[in-house]
């Protein structure tokens, strides 16, 4: 068998998925990839009762909870600690092939025998990422969209509930960005007022968009009329004269988050969502809550990443998983302020006119 490889043992295979991880912290990787990673720091529990009770906490009404298994409701607290169980388990499978186990048994030549053995050691770390993407997909969910939305396709459990957010901490933007007589230093500074008033008068760390809605922030006029004196100017903004401009008028600092994550749906398809969606701009505090992350029996009762390899005679099948005990939870439900900077006439003229809006 494949996995019975000396290279390929749980142990070894723990070895190298830990040293992956470690790469990519050190060479800012996942600084880049998981923008908001930092906004909920790592939490180590021991009871998976501890990120129960926390989103419990957070659920008005059991039905908000949209289905467990079957599809139908959660109703009691049972049913949501059971359903909690078993997304924290966060995990994927790579299954070897029947061509792969054959060319390993039967190699033409020795390097054939070492492509096997490097495609799974490459496909264990891809399973890795994975992981990382999910927590990342988690809290782009509850600092973008004010959800927690997410679903295990493996085990057919979906756990669906909005966060109690100020309703007063949606904002619209005075006029669509973009234009001529766009005011986005206006909104954005009305935004800030607004995330002082639910957050003890502290001002949001962090100002988040799309590459698409910060294209819309530099062409608009009031950006133009302060850097160029000139509203209408054919002058590029660059980010540094932005930057200055934002320090000026005491505005936080602008990060863009184009991230988009593939996620498996219950009847097997994928979509690719993207976290942020354009026209949206969302101010946060630097801190919103934590990534939860517990000991788990396949790691012999560990904290961190778990590697199990499986191996079955009838059918012969070998595949090895990469899992975590680990779940997003968000504690600062005051700590976001959303700015709509869309038009809305305009989607609407779209809409009628029969183009159809692309999903995310």
């Amino acid at each position: 068998m494949v996995l019975e490889d000396a290279r390929l043992q749980a142990t070894s295979l723990q070895a190298f998925v830990m040293e992956a991880d470690k790469i990519r912290n050190e060479d800012g990787t996942n600084l880049v990839k998981y923008p908001l990673a930092s906004a909920f720091p790592v939490e180590q529990v021991y009871d998976i009762d501890n990120v129960y009770d926390i989103i419990e906490s957070q659920i008005n009404a059991a039905a908000s909870i949209t289905g467990f298994n079957s599809g139908s409701p959660i109703r009691s607290k049972g049913q949501g600690k059971q359903a909690v169980a078993t997304l924290t388990k966060i995990q994927n499978a790579y299954f070897l092939d029947e061509v792969e186990i054959y060319k390993y048994k039967n190699p033409r030549m020795p390097e054939e025998k070492q492509r096997v053995v490097d495609n799974v050691l490459m496909n264990t770390n891809d399973l890795s990422v994975s992981v990382d993407d999910t927590k990342e997909y988690i809290r782009a969910q509850m600092v973008y969209n004010g959800r927690f939305d997410y679903a295990d396709a493996a085990t057919q459990t979906r756990l669906t509930f909005d966060l109690e957010r100020p309703k007063e901490n949606d904002v619209v933007a005075a006029i669509p960005w973009g234009r001529q007589d766009s005011t986005p230093i206006s909104d954005l500074l009305a935004a800030v007022k607004q995330f002082q008033k639910t957050n003890g008068r502290k001002k949001p760390d962090v100002i988040k968009m799309s590459s698409a809605t910060y294209e819309k922030l530099v062409r608009s006029g009031q950006i133009k009329n302060e850097l160029f004196a000139n509203s209408n100017s054919p002058r590029i903004v660059t980010d540094e004269m932005l930057n200055g401009l934002f320090t000026s008028v005491k505005l936080p600092p602008i990060q863009i988050d184009d991230n988009e994550t593939i996620i498996e749906n219950e009847d097997g398809t994928f979509t690719e969502h993207k976290h942020l969606a354009d026209d949206k701009v969302v101010l946060h505090a630097a801190i919103l809550g934590s990534t939860m992350t517990g000991p788990s029996v396949e790691n012999n009762f560990k904290i961190g990443k778990f590697i199990q390899t499986v191996t079955t005679q009838d059918p012969i099948t070998e595949k090895t998983i990469v899992g975590e005990v680990v779940m997003p939870v968000t504690k600062n439900l005051n700590g976001t302020v959303y700015l709509d900077v869309s038009d809305k006439k305009g989607e609407q003229d779209l809409d009628n006119d029969g183009t159809e809006e692309e999903s995310v």
